[in-house]
């Protein structure tokens, strides 16, 4: 039973996203990554921290017992009982704090740039699976007209009109049909695998398409921006803004520390002598100051965070012309594919011009089968080479807006 209503969930599952639109898959996987969800628990961990930072250090607690008595004018202090508490400079509680909160921020970086890669994985799937599906329905198309030849080629041959090498010709065609139609079938088992994950789903069945493609990308082109704002980015210039609050931790944490404590002290009673106050017992308030500034840690802590500091702004550099170069590639590669695509494009009414002849000629018989056979191939070739052109223009338009 629970074998079946799994099944059963699955084929909803499918079915929901036999009508879906790119967008609404997009925030289906948004809402289902488990990565995304687990920003939500770390968010959260992150929040109490910032009120962790907040909070003065527990009291100390402490007891002794003599067991050498140490005597004095009341009797011997058997047992002593205290307490103590480090009072913290408020402006070191207020840079710890915002320590833990520079982690929420570059927590919300990261979260932006996973949201960022999950929608680009999805869309460039979702094109890709697009792309697949007009390539089955040219190679269907193909693979009846090579059909047709091949029964015209059988009826022409009992009048000795046409030649079985014809009709293995038409055979071979079909053939490699047959065998691009497999290829393109394991494709989309792979990428439909891939947009399951990225959907938190489990399977994919099918996948009708909403959206209507462009037959040509537009030319979106435009310079890379001088600013560039992009979460990786950010979480670089949050993780500098944190380093800065280190450092004020760490100024702070080299002032003088106070102590405040309290011990109350058990006495015995002295046996040699009488007198009011003997075997009293006593309260001892007790301060205490610690000097950090005597101790090294701290000035090499300081040169530890100036160190990754600068490491931070070299870095910053380095990302940002790791970003305009890859922006100016996508559309270096975007004007070379729709360079490609124009002449692939005028290649094919070419082909389809003199496809036009060679039938007229084929029936007048001043052009062979052969030649027929040959531009029809060469047809099919360029088509499929329009598809992957738009493909690529497409991948490198959804690299481009990954950093608008």
């Amino acid at each position: 039973m629970k074998s079946f209503l799994f099944f059963l969930i699955i084929l909803i599952t499918a079915a929901t996203l036999s009508g879906q639109s790119l967008d609404s898959l997009v925030q289906l996987a948004l809402e289902n990554n488990k990565q995304l969800e687990s920003f939500q628990y770390r968010l959260t961990a992150a929040e109490l921290n910032t009120g962790r930072e907040s909070a003065w250090d527990p009291p100390q607690l402490q007891a002794g017992y003599g067991l050498l008595p140490v005597e004095t004018r009341v009797g011997p202090q058997v047992l002593r009982l205290g307490a103590q508490q480090q009072l913290p400079w408020p402006g070191h509680l207020r840079a710890k704090t915002k320590v833990a909160s520079s982690d929420q921020q570059i927590l919300g970086a990261e979260e932006e740039l996973t949201e960022i890669e999950i929608a680009y994985r999805v869309k460039n799937l979702y094109y890709g699976l697009f792309n697949l599906t007009r390539k089955n329905e040219l190679l269907d198309n193909f693979d009846q007209i090579y059909k047709e030849i091949r029964e015209d080629r059988l009826r022409r041959m009992e009048s000795d009109r046409a030649s079985y090498s014809e009709v293995l010709l038409a055979e071979r065609s079909i053939e490699e049909i047959r065998s691009k139609k497999e290829q393109l079938f394991h494709q989309r088992e792979a990428m439909q695998h891939a947009l399951a994950y990225w959907l938190g789903l489990e399977n994919i069945e099918s996948l009708n398409f909403e959206d209507n493609f462009r037959e040509e990308v537009p030319n979106f082109i435009h310079p890379v921006e001088p600013e560039i704002h992009y979460p990786t980015v950010t979480r670089i210039d949050l993780t500098r803004q944190k380093i800065s609050h280190q450092k004020e931790v760490n100024q702070w944490a080299k002032r003088p520390q106070i102590t405040l404590g309290l011990d109350y002290i058990i006495n015995t009673k002295r046996t040699d002598v009488e007198f009011p106050d003997n075997g009293k017992n006593a309260f001892m308030p007790r301060v205490g100051i610690s000097l950090p500034f005597f101790s090294k840690k701290y000035r090499h802590t300081d040169q530890i965070l100036e160190a990754e500091l600068q490491t931070l702004e070299r870095y910053k550099e380095d990302e940002l012309i790791k970003i305009r170069s890859e922006i100016e590639s996508a559309q270096s590669r975007w004007h070379e594919a729709h360079t490609r695509l124009q002449s692939i494009r005028k290649q094919i009414e070419i082909t389809e011009e003199i496809l036009e002849i060679v039938e007229w000629e084929i029936g007048s018989e001043q052009a062979s089968f052969y030649d027929y056979w040959k531009i029809k191939g060469d047809l099919l070739g360029y088509e499929l080479q329009l598809l992957e052109i738009r493909e690529a223009m497409q991948t490198q338009k959804f690299i481009i807006e990954k950093f608008r």
